[in-house]
């Protein structure tokens, strides 16, 4: 008998402290058409909401500028499609510090959801198959990555997801990029992210830090701060398992406490 193995559960495969978990579909695909629901509702919001541009499927991929200072953060959700969490906290940060405007003191870029097309599919990588957190033109980029859900792309930035957010990072040099992710329930901060803002960042999140995610992630957005004319802290936000939902609450103070200092 042939097995299919469905496609939300590969970050799962990919993840080995997982592997045993039972997953429960029937809330993955409550969660899923959730953030679904939510980012297609975006589009149509037009003044809070700026096309960066279309996926490969065609779809727009959205960003908001909110606030001003002297710092500039960005945040980016859904660079994988079968991640729901990220793309819900993002669209839930923007609305909350739109609707309460003292909860921010810099400026505060937003990517809902990078990956519109695995989102859509309810899969990892992109229309074209590709993993976009593979794909990015780095010097770790590596084609062996290209016959499984880790596809890096025929070449680096092959995906005009990839473009875009590399160009947006380009032309609004951020002081601090924050990508949110799932299953981890951990913080993963590059090096040289200040300790101590890393520390509460940690206390407010209940969430513990690493400095190793366990297995290597080449062409991935973290690795891109080496082709940059300019420094940038960045730190993965790594949220619960695809079933579940975070403590939206946590999670938004902590990303804030971050774009505050």
């Amino acid at each position: 008998m042939r097995i299919i193995i469905p496609t939300v559960c590969l970050c799962l495969i990919a993840c080995s402290a997982f592997a045993e978990r039972q997953v429960s579909y029937e809330d993955y695909n409550r969660i899923h058409r959730i953030a679904r629901k939510q980012y297609d509702r975006l589009i149509h919001q037009r003044r809070a909401w700026k096309t960066l541009g279309r996926s490969v499927d065609g779809r727009k991929i959205l960003y908001g500028e909110i606030g001003s200072g002297k710092k500039t953060t960005l945040v980016i959700g859904g660079l994988h499609g079968d991640e729901p969490a990220g793309v819900l906290v993002a669209m839930r940060l923007a609305r909350a510090v739109r609707a309460n405007p003292s909860l921010l003191k810099n400026r505060l870029l937003i990517v809902p959801c990078l990956n519109p097309d695995g989102l859509a599919r309810k899969t990892r990588t992109n229309a074209r198959g590709v993993d976009i957190n593979r794909n990015f033109p780095t010097r770790t980029w590596s084609s062996e990555f290209g016959k499984d859900h880790n596809n890096s792309g025929l070449f680096p930035a092959s995906e005009p997801e990839t473009v875009l957010i590399s160009n947006l990072i380009e032309l609004k040099r951020p002081d601090m990029i924050i990508q949110i992710h799932q299953p981890f329930n951990t913080l993963y901060p590059e090096e040289g992210f200040p300790s101590l803002l890393m520390e509460r960042m940690s206390l407010i999140s209940d969430l513990p830090v690493s400095n190793d995610v366990g297995y290597r992630t080449p062409g991935s957005l973290a690795s891109i701060r080496e082709t940059l004319g300019f420094h940038t802290d960045m730190v993965t936000l790594e949220l619960c398992p695809i079933d579940e939902e975070p403590h939206y609450g946590k999670v938004i103070m902590a990303i804030l406490e971050a774009v505050n200092d």
